[in-house]
């Protein structure tokens, strides 16, 4: 269930405690040259997909808001296509998303993020902190989800290695480049 496919009655009817907003976040920043200025996006929605099959076998449903595309960039930003916002902007967009969600009735957010700027991820989980809605946020840098993931994703060279193009293969074949 996407929320920009839906109207506003059908948004203000959904059962707010067994539906959780999934937002998905990317950035649009250079990938090599044979994936798209999208790819972060492109994983981000394939991860909050599978949160809502998840979240299905526990009997609650998952609604996907509009993937969040512009945050800091810093490490592609001299690429052509790359588009940088700051650490502020990000903060401040976060919290004020996080507003309009608790006064329609929210209490939870899910964050599906494949965007691994540090600055990016800074600013991400501080905005989140401050966020007046319970968080769900899986990080893949640390921890347990680290060390499900190839050694290639562990050892940060992933960006636009096997990892994020496996992703983009399995989701939308038509936009790898060879």
């Amino acid at each position: 269930m996407h929320w920009r496919q839906l109207t506003y009655p059908e948004i203000e009817a959904l059962d707010k405690s067994t539906t959780v907003p999934i937002l998905p976040v990317g950035a649009v920043e250079a990938h090599g040259p044979h994936l798209p200025l999208c790819t972060d996006d492109i994983i981000s929605e394939a991860m909050a997909e599978s949160a809502c099959r998840q979240l299905g076998e526990h009997g609650l449903r998952g609604i996907i808001l509009p993937t969040w595309s512009f945050t800091p960039a810093g490490f592609a930003r001299e690429f052509p296509g790359t588009l940088n916002f700051s650490a502020d902007t990000t903060a401040a967009m976060i919290r004020d998303l996080g507003e309009n969600l608790r006064k329609m009735g929210w209490q939870l957010l899910a964050v599906a993020n494949s965007h691994f700027d540090p600055t990016h991820l800074q600013s991400l989980k501080a905005a989140l902190q401050h966020c007046p809605l319970q968080i769900a946020f899986p990080d893949l840098t640390r921890g347990k989800n680290a060390r499900r993931l190839t050694a290639e994703f562990q050892s940060g060279a992933c960006h636009a290695g096997q990892y994020e193009t496996s992703i983009v293969l399995a989701s939308q074949p038509q936009l790898v480049r060879n």
